[in-house]
């Protein structure tokens, strides 16, 4: 409630400040984009025994009011979603229609500072940093935000990210951000940050070691464990001739606390211990750009009761990056961030529509068919053959940091289903090719498959390899 007043309090003060310059030179404008896209695609599952392939397209408007006073001291605006059902054409219900993002903007009265409050984004430092914490809004819940800069090389960027805020204290479940940029040089800048998610959770205190057996094997329900993870780590970008760099690494380490039903041995801490490295390097030959991609993150091939289900490591400790944001999951919260990983492994590098198949986007995985942490090194390329047609594709070794995890479903750390020692989740060519139609409307066509590698199969001599993967997926994108 302190939090809220407070924020509350510098809202009022600095609308009292500029309302004249609001209510009398205050400009407004409408936009947005329009969206239709589709897909067709086969084998997600890895398997052609079973007929998984999906074909289908959607259509999203997505309509923005915005309002800004004189110089831009107070910024308003407001963001909707108008979404049409995959069953596009034969939908003959109301389209859903929903709050995208909205926020008040307002420079702080004295200071080269703003802040920001509404449902609106919160991401890290460069490239790596904004798809690590809070890419493609994964973040997108009322924050607070306070950035701007404080010297001529120094620059601030703070939120919290309120993941949940209820009335009672095992319901408020917030994500603190801080960064400072440092530009060292005219072309580097050096961003270090810290993450700290505090998720207070909901832990059983009933159950004690002396209980029987049967209430001591009832996990706490996924999402509501408590978490007190911190973050710390550095971008750094870079650009010396031809060459741009972008790169980022990170430590992390805290506990996920659960209630006793989770060990069988009763209620025990489990620590998270973890590391992230990113690297993005881009060499500039004019209409040619080549890249490298490396990410790089680590596993944990312990035996665990159910597949990602977190506390279940026979050590109590987790080795697999847990990231921020909404981490409620039962694979460690890897909708929390969204790594620019390969179109099919990731679902998010030339669009954002699925596939079918076992995503893995965020690279932490779940241990389980999504992958076991990740290392990925990639070839990538951009050609701009004209002024309105460029292509663009990648050749990419994706592996898992670990095998897939060992299942022993009676939490005694004995193994009961075993997989091979493979790391081999596959190769993946992407080949993409983007047509601007108008200033104001594009068109993209994508080609993607997947070697399928031989992580994830279980042991056996009668177990049979796993199926290629492929997908076609084409937009059409309007913004007005």
């Amino acid at each position: 409630m302190r939090k809220l007043l407070f924020a509350l309090a510098v809202v009022v003060v600095t609308l009292a400040v500029a309302a004249p310059d609001l209510a009398f030179a205050a400009t407004a404008k409408f936009s947005g984009i329009w969206r239709f896209r589709g897909v067709s695609a086969d084998d997600g599952d890895r398997n052609e025994l079973a007929h998984d392939s999906r074909q289908n397209s959607d259509m999203m408007v997505r309509p923005r009011w915005s309002i800004a006073s004189k110089g831009n001291n107070v910024k308003v605006f407001v963001e909707t979603d108008i979404t049409d059902s995959s069953t596009f054409g034969g939908e003959t219900g109301r389209a859903s229609v929903e709050m995208n993002r909205w926020a008040v903007d307002a420079l702080i009265p004295g200071t080269t500072l703003r802040y920001q409050w509404g449902r609106t984004d919160g991401a890290g430092p460069g490239n790596t940093g904004k798809r690590l914490i809070g890419g493609y809004g994964t973040y997108r819940f009322h924050t607070h935000k306070l950035y701007g800069k404080l010297t001529s090389n120094l620059s601030l960027s703070m939120f919290n990210a309120q993941i949940s805020e209820g009335t009672a204290s095992n319901t408020d479940d917030n994500d603190y951000y801080l960064s400072v940029g440092w530009k060292a040089a005219p072309n580097l800048t050096i961003s270090p940050f810290v993450l700290w998610t505090k998720h207070n959770g909901e832990i059983d205190q009933s159950g004690v070691n002396d209980l029987q057996t049967t209430l001591q094997d009832t996990a706490v329900a996924l999402g509501e464990e408590g978490r007190d993870i911190v973050q710390i780590g550095a971008n750094l970008k870079a650009k010396f001739g031809i060459l741009s760099l972008d790169a980022l690494g990170l430590i992390q380490d805290g506990t996920i606390q659960f209630s006793d039903g989770v060990h069988n041995a009763g209620r025990k801490n489990t620590h998270v211990d973890a590391y992230v490295v990113m690297l993005q390097a881009w060499l500039n030959l004019g209409k040619l750009k080549v890249g490298f991609y490396g990410t790089f993150m680590p596993g944990d091939d312990d035996v665990t009761s159910e597949v990602g289900l977190l506390g279940t490591q026979t050590d109590d400790t987790l080795s697999r990056y847990v990231p921020g944001g909404n981490s409620g999951t039962a694979n460690a919260g890897r909708g929390g961030c969204r790594i620019d990983g390969p179109q099919i492994f990731s679902g998010v590098r030339y669009h954002t529509m699925g596939t079918g198949f076992t995503s893995n986007a965020c690279g932490s995985g779940d241990g389980g068919s999504a992958g076991n942490g990740v290392h990925i090194f990639e070839l990538l390329g951009k050609y701009k053959m004209s002024k309105a047609l460029e292509v663009a594709g990648n050749f990419s070794v994706i592996r898992s940091a670990a095998k897939r995890a060992p299942l022993g479903t009676a939490r005694d750390g004995v193994i009961t289903t075993d997989y091979v020692n493979s790391k081999d989740i596959g190769t993946e060519f992407d080949i993409s090719a983007k047509y601007t139609l108008h200033k104001n409307l594009w068109t993209r066509m994508t080609f993607a498959y997947l070697w399928a590698g031989d992580y994830g199969k279980a042991t056996g001599t009668s177990v049979r390899g796993f199926d290629d993967t492929w997908a076609f997926i084409y937009e059409l994108r309007s913004t007005f």
